[in-house]
């Protein structure tokens, strides 16, 4: 989910691309040795999808470049089926997932951080799992037009460099769908830091998300996201925090 991956849990070898890849795949992920730091597995009767904590190498698709920056050690990922696409809904389905003090819990999520915030700080390359403080993530698909909107992003963690502050995003989200596939864009992202801390500037180019409908009917949404920001332009000192997740959405109404 979200990086155009491969990855051979077996052999640890490259794999070749099928024929139906309509693009190449940017890496291969191979097993450590020491599998998955966590493991999520929905329950008998649900839906089919597994996710975790990737912990291990990377076989670059093609020779390194230097200029990609940082090569990430360490990904959530998730695996899922497809709801087919003459078993969709029909019209503007809602899904959410969100959990917090000012909202029901709905669905289930699981996110990593990393960045070089406060004494907090993290290998670049390596983020660990964090607990996030509230979850707040909506929109409405229509499975017929393929429009995606009425999209909230909101989420909140303890701000790395001082623990009894909030860091938090915030953004509009819209895109396309095609099928049980869709393809999102974030709009007035932002991330909301105290006043006394140094305020940090999203970037869209490097910030994603995607996902696709599962279940029999499209009961539920399993998507990953990417979320990037640096100091601005100018400032004094670089800092970089980077938010990355996976989640599964439950269908709460049809309009």
């Amino acid at each position: 989910m979200g990086a155009n991956a491969l990855f051979d849990r077996g052999s640890n070898q490259g794999l070749e691309r099928p024929e139906f890849f309509q693009q190449p795949f940017d890496v291969v992920l191979k097993d450590s040795g020491f599998g998955s730091e966590l493991r999520f597995e929905a329950s008998p009767g649900d839906f089919d999808v597994e996710w975790g904590i990737w912990d291990s190498g990377i076989a670059q698709d093609a020779a390194l470049d230097a200029n990609l920056g940082v090569t990430l050690e360490r990904i959530a990922y998730a695996t899922g089926v497809p709801t087919p696409t003459g078993s969709l809904p029909a019209g503007s389905i809602s899904y959410a997932v969100s959990a917090g003090p000012n909202v029901t819990d709905v669905g289930e999520f699981l996110f990593l951080r990393t960045g070089n915030l406060g004494g907090a700080s993290s290998s670049l390359s390596t983020p660990f799992r964090e607990t996030m403080s509230a979850v707040d993530l909506r929109f409405d698909i229509n499975f017929a037009t393929g429009e995606i909107g009425n999209g909230v992003l909101d989420l909140s963690y303890a701000d790395p460099e001082d623990f009894s502050k909030t860091l938090q995003w915030t953004g509009a989200v819209g895109g396309q769908a095609r099928g049980a596939f869709a393809e999102f864009e974030f709009s007035s992202l932002k991330m909301n830091r105290d006043a006394g801390l140094q305020q940090l500037s999203p970037d869209l180019s490097r910030s994603s998300m995607a996902g696709f409908a599962t279940g029999a009917n499209g009961e539920a949404f399993l998507g990953g996201l990417s979320l990037e920001a640096a100091s601005p332009a100018g400032a004094s000192q670089l800092l970089l925090e980077s938010l990355q997740g996976v989640f599964l959405m439950n269908q709460v109404g049809s309009q």
